[in-house]
């Protein structure tokens, strides 16, 4: 149905700060130079530089093309006519990530859908239940599509609510929304779980460290 492609080089980043501050800088917009909005529909495509699956993906929705999982792990667009074939060919380059982007499974390090609803209520979480929440992200962010799930998310945010919210509540707000739905619960849900895995961790330390001062 498309044409394949090599592959697309992508660069990485390292660096370690406080968790607010990395994940603030991992879902950074590396491409503000372009401003903050983009043509709602596109008439040429060019393909000069590296794209992830879910730019790709959002790319041919500006094209006014619609991608469907098919069986058999085949990717349906419609309508065909106007996929232009350079297109065609990097959508079949990430053709295995496009489809884990439009049948999202839920668990670790997964991608939540990228139409998952925006919530516009300003987020309250205390400075603890904030780290817990990013820092939770944080330990996932290996994974390069959901980096650029995050970063897209942020941006989203940034663009849609006025006035602006914080960095650290976009950074926050897009955590949060990506781990209410990998673990299938709501904010307090998600507040709840963590907090009880993150004592369970203290005891396992605390008890540890008695074991080895008696010996």
């Amino acid at each position: 149905m498309v044409k394949g492609l090599g592959r697309i080089k992508r660069k990485r980043r390292s660096g370690k700060k406080s968790p607010t501050r990395r994940l603030c800088e991992i879902t950074s917009n590396h491409r503000r130079g372009r401003g903050k909005t983009s043509p709602l529909v596109e008439t040429r495509w060019t393909a000069s530089e590296p794209f992830t699956a879910a730019e790709l993906l959002q790319h041919a929705r500006n094209f006014g093309l619609q991608l469907e999982p098919r069986d058999g792990g085949r990717l349906a667009v419609r309508p065909a006519s106007k996929l232009p074939p350079d297109l065609a060919d990097e959508l079949r380059c990430h053709k295995t990530v496009l489809l884990s982007l439009l049948t999202p499974s839920r668990g670790w390090q997964s991608l939540p859908p990228l139409d998952l609803p925006l919530v516009a209520l300003r987020p309250s979480p205390t400075p603890a239940q904030r780290d817990l929440v990013i820092a939770y992200l944080l330990r996932q962010c290996a994974n390069q599509h959901l980096r650029s799930w995050l970063t897209r998310r942020k941006t989203l945010y940034y663009q849609t609510i006025s006035p602006p919210w914080h960095p650290h509540l976009l950074a926050y707000a897009a955590a949060r929304d990506a781990a209410c739905w990998q673990l299938n619960r709501t904010e307090p849900g998600v507040w709840s779980l963590l907090e009880g895995l993150d004592s369970c961790f203290e005891d396992l330390k605390s008890k540890q460290t008695e074991t080895t001062a008696r010996h």
